[in-house]
C-alpha cells in the first residue's frame, strides 16, 4: 500500500486514509501512531485527525529522584578501602 503525501500543519485527515506518523483527534484529543489507514478514534468514534506537534525530547525527558528520608547509601567494601 503506498502512503499519500504526508498531512501538514494546520490540516486534517479524514479516517481510512492512508497516513504515517502521530495525529491527535479533532474531536477528543486522543493520539495514535499510525503507519497505514487512519483509524476511527476509540474513544469518541470521531473520524477527523490532526498531525501531532513534533516533540523531539519528550521521550528522553530524566527525572531527579530524591533519597527516602533517612536513606544511608551502603558502605563500599572494596580492597582499596580495607587496612591490613
Amino acid at each position: 500500500m503506498a502512503l499519500s503525501a504526508p498531512v501538514r500543519a494546520g490540516t486534517t485527515a479524514r479516517s481510512g486514509e492512508a497516513a504515517a506518523g502521530e495525529f491527535r483527534c479533532t474531536g477528543c484529543g486522543y493520539g495514535v501512531a499510525v503507519s497505514g489507514l487512519l483509524p476511527a478514534c476509540p474513544m469518541c468514534r470521531g473520524e477527523s485527525w490532526i498531525p501531532a506537534r513534533w516533540r523531539p525530547f519528550t521521550r528522553q525527558r530524566v527525572r531527579r529522584i530524591e533519597p527516602a528520608a533517612g536513606f544511608q547509601p551502603p558502605k563500599s567494601s572494596t580492597k582499596a578501602s580495607q587496612t591490613r
